[in-house]
């Protein structure tokens, strides 16, 4: 449930602006995946390029705050 979240939550955002694309990596189902970007639990949400990650399940304004502050 918490994945689900996350999920639809970078797909809004994706929906509302241009720049933002999503890819969501079942990492059960690709464990190479996983550990090509060093996923230690579910959900994590990666910024690239960059290496900012947010993990767990955050609030949509906090979320669309780290997605500001990671164009700087």
């Amino acid at each position: 449930m918490a994945c689900a979240q996350m999920v639809h939550l970078a797909m809004e955002c994706a929906a509302w602006q241009p720049l933002v694309s999503v890819a969501i990596i079942q990492v059960d189902q690709f464990p190479e995946r996983g550990q090509k970007f060093n996923i230690l639990g579910v959900p994590t949400t990666i910024l690239e390029p960059g290496t900012q990650r947010l993990q767990g399940v955050v609030p949509a304004p906090y979320f669309a705050g780290y997605l500001l502050q990671a164009q700087t």
